[in-house]
Order: C-alpha cells, then sequence, then structure tokens
C-alpha cells in the first residue's frame, strides 16, 4: 500500500476549543442560566397527545422526560431532540418514538442510524523533546489516505497527526512540543484482533487487555510517525521523544455503508440533519454528515441545521 498525503498547513483555518475541546460544550451550556442540563441519566420519553377533532390525525404537542432509574419527571419539552448515537439507543429501548414518527421517516432513520457502526482507532499522545523547526516541516496536522500499491513496513497506520502545540494556549514553555498521532481504523482493528486471538485472552482481566493495546498502540505509532517525519527530512537530532502515552479509542469513527451513503444523498429532506415536524421531533449528528462523517465540523453543521429546523417550524407554528 502506499499513502497520499493532504496537509493542513499553518495557514489552514481551523476552530479549537479554548483551553480544551470541551471548552465549547461547556460554553454553551453556561452561557445561559436558564438552561439546566443533566447528564449520567438514561431516560424515556413519552409524546404529549393533543385530543383529536373528529375527521383528523392526533396531534403531537410536546414530550415528557422521565428519568428510567428513579421516575423522576424530568420535565416537558415542545421538542425532542437526539443525536445520532442517542437515537440508537432509544431505537434499542423504546417503541414510543416509533410511533410517534411518520412511517416514512421512521423508516428512513432507522435504515440510516441503525446500518452505521462505530470504529476504533488507537491513538497516542507524544512529547518532542525539542519544538520541530517549521523550515523542516511545516504542518501542523495531516490526513493518510492509503491505497493499494507498494508494502512500506509502516504501510496502514497513520490516521492524521497533529502539532497539537499549535493550537490556541497550547504552547508549551519548556521548548517541548506535543503531538497528537491517530491510527486508521484498519489497522486498529488488526491489531484488537491479534490481542483477541492469543491464547492467553480469556485469562487478562480488561485492565490488562486494556495495558495491552495501549502498549501495542504507543509501540507501532511513535515508530510510524518518526518514520514518517524521517523520510520528511527531518534529523535524527530533532527526533528524540520525551514522553508518549497510547491508547484506544473506542467508538472514534462512523462506518457508514455505501447503501446508508447513497439513501442520505437522495432521500434526506436536509443535508445534514433528521426533522420530523408533526413528530415535534429532531437527531443530528455526523452520522448524518456523509462527507465530514467522525469530524467535529460534521456534528457542528449537523446541530445547527437541526437548530434552524425547529426554529422555523417554532417560526411557522406562531406565525412570526
Amino acid at each position: 500500500m502506499k499513502s497520499s498525503v493532504i496537509s493542513q498547513a499553518p495557514s489552514s483555518e481551523r476552530y479549537v476549543g479554548v483551553p480544551y475541546m470541551n471548552s465549547i460544550c461547556k460554553y454553551l451550556v453556561g452561557v445561559d442560566s436558564s438552561i439546566v442540563t443533566q447528564f449520567g441519566r438514561r431516560i424515556r420519553v413519552q409524546p404529549i397527545i393533543q385530543s383529536k377533532s373528529i375527521n383528523q390525525d392526533e396531534v403531537i404537542s410536546g414530550w415528557n422526560v422521565i428519568c428510567n432509574s428513579n421516575n423522576e419527571d424530568l420535565g416537558t419539552y415542545d421538542f425532542l431532540i437526539s443525536s445520532d448515537r442517542g437515537f440508537k439507543v432509544l431505537s434499542e429501548d423504546l417503541n414510543v418514538i416509533h410511533q410517534a414518527l411518520h412511517p416514512l421517516y421512521l423508516n428512513y432513520l432507522q435504515n440510516t442510524v441503525n446500518s452505521v457502526t462505530s470504529a476504533p482507532i488507537l491513538a497516542t499522545m507524544i512529547v518532542m523533546k525539542r519544538s520541530i523547526p517549521r523550515d523542516l516541516f511545516g504542518y501542523d496536522g495531516i490526513t493518510f489516505q492509503w491505497t493499494e500499491g507498494s508494502d512500506q513496513e509502516n504501510n496502514n497506520i497513520l490516521g492524521w497527526i497533529a502539532r497539537d502545540s499549535s493550537k490556541p494556549n497550547r504552547a508549551r514553555q519548556d521548548g517541548k512540543e506535543c503531538w497528537v498521532i491517530q491510527s486508521t481504523t484498519s489497522f486498529a482493528a488488526k491489531i484488537i484482533s491479534e490481542i483477541k486471538t492469543n491464547p492467553i485472552f480469556s485469562q487478562l482481566s480488561s485492565d490488562e487487555i486494556k495495558s495491552q493495546v495501549n502498549l501495542k498502540a504507543n509501540t507501532f505509532l511513535v515508530k510510524a510517525f518518526l518514520d514518517f517525519l524521517g523520510q520528511q527530512g527531518v534529523t535524527s537530532e530533532w527526533l528524540e521523544v520525551d514522553l508518549s502515552i497510547g491508547h484506544r479509542w473506542s467508538a472514534a469513527f462512523p462506518v457508514l455503508p455505501s447503501l446508508v451513503m447513497d439513501t442520505i444523498k437522495n432521500n434526506n429532506r436536509r443535508e445534514h440533519s433528521f426533522f420530523d415536524a408533526s413528530a415535534r421531533f429532531a437527531a443530528c449528528g455526523d452520522y448524518f454528515n456523509h462527507a465530514l462523517a467522525g469530524r467535529i465540523e460534521g456534528s457542528v453543521l449537523s446541530g445547527q441545521e437541526a437548530a434552524m429546523a425547529v426554529i422555523e417550524a417554532v417560526d411557522k407554528e406562531y406565525g412570526l
């Protein structure tokens, strides 16, 4: 196999959370004190049905949300909005949403979301003893796309590398530099399969399995990263590693079958999300964004589109 490289140089515009990636969500939750946010709850939902008139279908006017563990009433809401993966969980446990959605929309949504699987990757954070000069290696991020062709030792290992210290507020003051290395999904599957097929696998505890995966992630990704930099002309004095930590990201990227991709392109009324106005229900996330599946940009665009759909429905309902 050989790789084609899609580079993202310092001039490429990227948006990141400051000081942390989850700062984006924390800001959105905290910016309006009227928004009440709860985490770690499994819920069930019940549509609020308006009384129907003669020859008229039932109308859903909102949703009740109830905590599964203690039956606590978590409130009544005008719309129910689910993440793509959240809907997958809900669809396994609940029939009530299915009954509320228009059959045509439900069929589309189930086919889209339930046929998508999450693929793991391996990742490593590397601290280099010295910052790599930009005149030797001027990129902040590189995506690798592997194709058939050669039989190099590091084939199909690297999926993405990023100079983490180039992000706002991430620069170090000690002259060192941090990089994030991600594997391809196929390489992660290969390593995980090798561990699971080892005769002693059944004797290992979950912590021991995790430790083995993390060790292999660290070993292979560090070597592949340093080899790649060397091939790009970065000399050995800049390739000393101070610290590296590997781990498995178990649900890193959605794998979209081609049939689902075609369905999204051809049949979705919206490009990046799902909305059924009559059921007052929306679903959004990068599963729906075939061009940006597995990327934060895909989730953001999908969420924005779903939000606009809800706003348009409210404006129409109140004649705004």
